[in-house]
């Protein structure tokens, strides 16, 4: 019988989300030097929207150096298409949209989504979801239903015990959580890391459904005997906070940990970048110092926090991580750029939601558009998932069982 646990789908929309901030600007005078006053900047063409839309690209996006998109010959070639579609109008609007679809196929960065808007509806374009279809293992997204449903089932056959498990709304979509004891080891999933936001602002914490799951995650790690292990599960997991790493992650850390190098634009020019400095992770002072294996499950879809996490991870000197090659988008945000750069026609602007800082890992790479690397590399067999075999989890647990030995 299927426990009717999920009772509002998970939000799809939080495949992009990170970190909510403020954009700040380097330079306020040739901000306001570049952007006239609202009033002077309403769009009467379709070529007048591209321009801006090109100058806001070119100025703020992060990823120049290393995407292959030539933006210049964007410009030389799509411009003179949207100056053929004549005044702003909702009767080319479909091709307009279109056009952007198209212009921004290859770019690398993961985050990136565009919308087109209009008073009557929006035209939204994320090249990423083209990318990810083309890999070898693509698949649909796991069934959080049955993931839970595979748990309630350890629960009836008594694999699983001390199981807690919520979904919520938190800071405007659902989180599902859940925790529990299999085989000795202590694991915990989550669809979003937004645990920052739970602590700082929730109501009331202590009797907080999601809370309830965090605190059982860590009273089990604090109270089994014969602990085996840990299991951190973020597969089709869309991120969320970066501050969850010292809400959650540092709490089972011995020592100060750098997964990876972050450094952002500090100029108008496409290669005006500022140093690369160290993202580091420090031990909480009511860390575990845990010596036992710390899992992390990561998917195609593990994203974002998710995957700056599973680096993090991947540095611990007692992390592995198992499952396949994320999502690919490792970088930091820090807020969108409508209110910079765009005009309005009608109420009628544009949108454009990217990355503001570049993550490389510790031997080098850039891993924007690819995605991090398992330790252990397991496919998702869906096929054995929806019939209660999770084959992903079942070899976390036998790499735990082999360590331990």
């Amino acid at each position: 019988m299927k426990t009717a646990f999920l009772k509002k789908s998970i939000n799809g929309l939080a495949l992009i989300a990170a970190i909510f901030l403020s954009m700040t600007v380097s330079c306020q005078k040739q901000e306001t030097d570049l952007v006239p006053p609202s009033s002077e900047r309403n769009f009467s063409t379709w070529a007048e929207v591209f321009e801006s839309y090109w100058r806001a690209m070119n100025y703020n996006y992060v990823f120049w150096d290393i995407d292959e998109t030539d933006w210049d010959k964007v410009y030389e070639t799509y411009y003179p298409r949207f100056e053929a579609l004549g005044t702003y109008s909702m009767s080319t609007f479909e091709e307009a949209g279109a056009l952007f679809d198209e212009l921004s196929a290859n770019l690398v960065d993961h985050h990136y989504t565009f919308m087109l808007k209009s008073t009557e509806y929006n035209y939204y374009v994320q090249p990423s979801g083209k990318e990810i279809a083309t890999r070898d293992y693509y698949h649909e997204r796991m069934d959080l239903q049955q993931l839970v449903d595979n748990a309630t089932a350890g629960v009836g056959s008594g694999r699983v015990v001390s199981f807690e498990g919520a979904v919520s709304e938190v800071n405007g979509s659902d989180m599902l959580a859940m925790s529990y004891l299999i085989d000795d080891v202590a694991y915990i999933y989550f669809s979003n890391f937004y645990w920052t936001y739970l602590m700082l602002y929730s109501a009331d914490l202590e009797n907080d459904p999601l809370y309830k799951v965090y605190e059982n995650f860590f009273n089990l790690i604090d109270n089994t005997p014969g602990l085996k292990g840990v299991i951190i599960d973020v597969r089709n997991n869309g991120g969320g906070y970066i501050n969850d790493a010292y809400y959650f992650y540092s709490k089972m850390m011995g020592e100060s940990v750098q997964p990876m190098w972050t450094r952002t634009k500090n100029g108008l020019g496409r290669y005006d970048y500022g140093p690369w400095v160290p993202y580091i992770v420090n031990p909480a002072a009511d860390s575990r110092k845990l010596d036992i294996p710390i899992v992390q499950i990561a998917d195609l879809y593990s994203v974002s926090m998710s995957e700056m996490s599973s680096l993090l991870v991947k540095e611990l000197p007692n992390g592995v991580l198992v499952g396949e090659r994320t999502y690919g988008g490792l970088g930091m945000l820090m807020g969108d750029f409508d209110y910079s750069y765009a005009g309005e026609v009608e109420n009628a602007s544009y949108w454009i939601y990217t990355t503001t800082t570049m993550s490389k890992d510790l031997h080098g790479n850039r891993l924007e558009g690819v995605g991090v690397i398992p330790d252990i590399e397991v496919l998702f067999d869906e096929a054995a998932f929806m019939s209660g075999n999770d084959v992903q989890l079942e070899a976390a647990l036998d790499y735990i069982e082999s360590a331990m030995r």
